[in-house]
């Protein structure tokens, strides 16, 4: 993901929880749905997919099982296809 795909991508918070394949965010920006996939800029590569909300916080599943993922980070749908 380059920073020009960035602006087609909608914010939608910051990691605040990192619990095994458990990835915490904060909610800031728009709300994403259930299943959608979010990712962090900077490693296009790595994917969270959001299970669940718990008030204003979504609990999500780190797909990759990638450690690259930090507490702060901003998240960000993911707008491309996995696969055709």
């Amino acid at each position: 993901m380059t920073p020009k795909d960035i602006n087609q991508n909608s914010f939608v918070g910051i990691i605040t929880s990192l619990r095994g394949l458990t990835v915490e965010v904060q909610l800031i920006g728009d709300r994403p749905d259930t299943k959608e996939l979010l990712t962090v800029p900077e490693y296009p590569e790595v994917f969270v997919e959001v299970n669940f909300f718990k008030g204003d916080k979504a609990i999500c599943l780190n797909l990759n099982n990638d450690t690259v993922l930090e507490c702060g980070q901003k998240l960000y749908t993911y707008t491309e296809k996995l696969a055709k």
